[in-house]
């Protein structure tokens, strides 16, 4: 069965969203000036906009685990030995290349909490990133050069 991970809101998410709508609040009901209502007012608006869009970690189906995603991009040059060390030993992968190109992707998915992570190689085709490899499960000490 494929892996399959979606955004979702964490815990610091939802706390800055209402702490923003709270804040407007209170700013909107005090009786200074329309300056202090206005920007209480858009104060309100910014913590609604980001309590309905901003999600910053990811969720597993199925699974209770929040994960984080770390995205390392690399040259074409570079494939086959981040290929070699994705399926065998990921901490062959020199993280120093990284960066310099767009056309590999390597999504990074762990929680350190459970220990675990999960690896997957893509090849830009052009308009889309293409799997190169499966989703590999690997433990937190396998991958930690790629998530530092």
């Amino acid at each position: 069965m494929e892996k399959e991970f979606c955004r979702v809101r964490s815990a610091s998410d939802i706390a800055i969203s209402v702490t923003l709508i709270i804040l407007g609040t209170v700013l909107f009901l005090l009786p200074y000036g329309i300056g202090i209502k206005i920007g209480g007012f858009f104060l309100f608006l910014l913590g609604s906009l980001f309590l309905w869009l901003f999600k910053s970690v990811y969720k597993e189906t199925g699974e209770k685990n929040i994960y984080h995603k770390r995205e390392l991009y690399f040259r074409r040059e570079l494939l086959n030995p981040i290929l070699k060390g994705v399926v065998s030993d990921p901490h062959s992968i020199d993280t120093t290349a990284e960066g310099l190109g767009w056309t590999i992707k390597l999504n990074v998915y762990y929680c350190k909490s459970a220990d675990k992570g999960y690896i997957q190689l893509f090849e830009y085709v052009p308009y889309n990133y293409e799997p190169c490899t499966e989703m590999l499960e690997y433990r937190i000490n396998q991958i930690d050069n790629l998530i530092k």
